[in-house]
């Protein structure tokens, strides 16, 4: 090709890419998401942890669903559990309850044990 071709080439490429339009729209919270990066990018490196609750964070702000059913399974994850330990101190405080009082009824048993 001589030269002449592709100044025509790149006249033509010019004119088409000034004529080209764009009628798709963006994503919900694409803007949103770019500058979230840029400043992602921008900013110094955060800790694991960090990272992991601004993933936390973006997953939970399109599935609130998801978020308040997580939010559901550890209050009843957290009440379970305290009931659980408060049955355990309740047996142990129980336990010694009823040999304070058999030590009090009767002071040989306090050396038996």
């Amino acid at each position: 090709m001589t030269q002449q071709n592709h100044q025509n080439e790149d006249v033509n490429l010019s004119r088409t890419l000034k004529s080209w339009e764009v009628n798709s729209p963006l994503p919900q919270g694409f803007e949103r998401n770019v500058w979230n990066r840029i400043r992602r990018a921008e900013s110094p490196a955060a800790s694991p942890f960090e990272e992991w609750i601004a993933a936390l964070r973006t997953v939970f702000q399109f599935h609130r669903a998801l978020a308040c059913s997580l939010l559901v399974v550890a209050a009843a994850g957290g009440v379970g559990l305290g009931k659980f330990h408060a049955s355990t101190v309740v047996e142990k405080t129980n336990t010694e309850l009823g040999e304070r009082y058999l030590a009090s009824i009767d002071p040989y048993l306090r050396n038996a044990h």
